[in-house]
């Protein structure tokens, strides 16, 4: 009997075991799989945080509703300058036009309008005070840039040719490989080089970024100087790269 009770009490025993090992693996899975919801629920909240900085990052919302919105803008108020009569006098003065990359009266001091206590850009509003400026108040002031011109090249269409650059990108790549830029635009390149004039182009760059060549090239047969042609008439060294 004592050998039966000793093995019927040694089975308790390992039934009691495996008991209490179930246990500890239901605790296992249980929280293995609470882990697994935790993370699937932060994967879901950082991919709806990643569409929404996708959407507001490139103006999607804007975008879709820019193309959807129509609008008489330029019905009422673009002129095609290829229309108009442009008269020069007989003795044409050349034109120098200044592009200056990155710069906003936001640099001025908060008493000349700007963002700043110190005034970064002394001598640009001096040249603006005793000059005529285009302001939205009676300080240093601006336009708004509307879509389609605050960048390199959308910039330099919209001031050359006073319409903007549609894209979605907002970028300046892509337009490097378009083979045709703006071939509907007549531009004040193409209104100069019409009247006798000698178009030059000068920038401190690659001029092909941004498809710049291709677009001072085919609206006014701008001469291009830049970066490269700077080296190749020994102007700057061979290994002289800031931009």
């Amino acid at each position: 009997m004592s050998v039966i009770y000793y093995l019927h009490y040694t089975t308790r025993n390992c039934q009691t075991l495996i008991y209490i090992k179930i246990r500890k693996l239901e605790i296992t899975i249980n929280f293995i799989k609470l882990i697994k919801k935790i993370l699937l629920f932060l994967i879901f909240v950082f991919f709806c945080y990643a569409i929404y900085l996708f959407v507001t990052k490139f103006y999607i919302i804007d975008y879709v509703k820019g193309n959807l919105q129509k609008s008489t803008f330029f019905e009422e108020h673009y002129i095609d300058p290829e229309t108009v009569n442009v008269n020069f006098n007989e003795e044409k003065k050349n034109l120098i036009y200044i592009y200056l990359e990155s710069m906003e009266t936001t640099y001025a001091d908060y008493s000349n309008g700007g963002q700043f206590e110190k005034n970064y850009i002394p001598e640009l509003m001096e040249l603006a005070y005793d000059n005529l400026y285009f302001s939205n108040s009676n300080k240093l002031g601006g336009a708004d840039s509307i879509s389609g011109s605050s960048w390199t090249i959308a910039a330099m269409i919209s001031h050359t040719a006073g319409v903007p650059l549609k894209s979605i990108s907002n970028g300046n790549e892509e337009y490097e490989n378009y083979e045709n830029f703006m071939p509907g635009v007549y531009s004040l390149g193409e209104i100069l080089n019409d009247n006798g004039y000698q178009n030059y182009l000068m920038v401190g760059s690659d001029a092909t970024f941004g498809g710049r060549r291709k677009y001072f090239e085919q609206h006014g047969n701008y001469e291009i100087y830049d970066y490269y042609t700077a080296i190749e008439e020994s102007i700057i060294p061979k290994d002289y790269y800031v931009f």
